[in-house]
């Protein structure tokens, strides 16, 4: 353990490899506080756990500057952690992370004795691409859940991958490090887009690319609504109420789609040699009874009929 007249030190030396903003204590912790701090570099991403010890509650202040352009998620392993970050605060309890900006200057406390151990996850938020001030406005300083879904996921990922940091070569250490920055965009994209309050541009922009998606993908047989949400990063029932917002349903969307592709595909004499459930199946349909039921739905006519009037040439 380190001592607290080595504090400042640490925390300097810490910060030059880009692990924290600058770091001030107080008030004084007194003579029972030490604190140990470890860190390893993943790729993009710093990865690392305090360890403190302290006789009575401390606070640590974190003040801002502009080159330290990190977000960090925050979760404490031992103890509660009070973080103060602009006008939120919020209690931590062990297993329950929060995301902080490290150009926001921020306040944590320890809520009551010693020891405490707090492992942090810190991504430059360029790497995030991500819309900054709604970070800002709706999720710093706030308990992210963790629970289920994604969120468990995420958690349960960076607890486990902290502790085999020192393990990994220098080439696993930066593949892991990318991996960590996409999951992190998952989990807080998630978190965001799962909010009503998005403009129509946002949700449009997400529309298009879950559209996108589905399109490269129609010869999929296993595309599904989760499949589309987890492409763009938003979770399913967000999904569905972006089409239900546009009166359409993802299922029916992709079924649209792929009856137009075989629609367009039995026009087609050069794909005469292909059998009608060839077409469908390459389309991503499994059943040709049901085929065939949709598409005369949809266009009035059996897929055969179809394929005889347009691919016939007039006598």
């Amino acid at each position: 353990m380190t001592r607290l007249s080595d504090y400042q030190q640490i925390c300097h030396a810490f910060q030059e490899r880009g692990a924290l903003p600058p770091c001030t204590l107080g008030p004084d912790p007194g003579p029972g506080f030490s604190m140990t701090l470890r860190e390893n570099r993943l790729g993009p991403v710093t990865m690392g756990v305090t360890d403190i010890s302290a006789c009575r509650p401390w606070t640590g202040e974190m003040v801002s500057v502009d080159e330290s352009d990190l977000y960090t998620v925050v979760i404490p392993l031992v103890g509660f952690h009070h973080v103060v970050q602009r006008d939120r605060e919020v209690l931590l309890r062990p297993g329950q992370p929060t995301l902080l900006d490290a150009t926001i200057p921020t306040r944590r406390q320890t809520s009551s004795y010693g020891p405490f151990q707090i492992m942090f996850t810190a991504v430059p938020r360029s790497a995030l691409g991500l819309h900054t001030g709604r970070i800002t406005d709706h999720l710093l300083a706030t308990e992210l859940p963790a629970d289920d879904g994604i969120g468990s996921l995420t958690t349960f990922y960076l607890r486990n991958l902290c502790k085999q940091t020192g393990e990994l070569s220098p080439a696993a250490a930066e593949r892991v490090g990318r991996s960590c920055v996409e999951l992190i965009t998952a989990y807080v994209g998630d978190l965001l887009c799962d909010r009503p309050d998005l403009g129509d541009g946002v949700t449009d922009a997400l529309v298009l690319r879950a559209q996108s998606f589905a399109d490269a993908h129609l010869g999929d047989h296993d595309l599904s609504p989760a499949a589309v949400a987890a492409s763009v990063h938003i979770s399913v029932r967000y999904l569905h109420k972006l089409f239900a917002d546009r009166q359409m349903t993802v299922a029916g969307w992709i079924r649209r789609r792929r009856l137009e592709r075989c629609h367009l595909d039995l026009s087609d004499p050069v794909q005469g040699s292909w059998s009608i459930t060839e077409i469908a199946h390459r389309w991503g349909f499994t059943d040709s009874a049901h085929f065939s039921r949709a598409f005369k739905a949809a266009y009035g006519v059996s897929p055969r009929d179809h394929r005889i009037t347009t691919c016939t040439p007039p006598l």
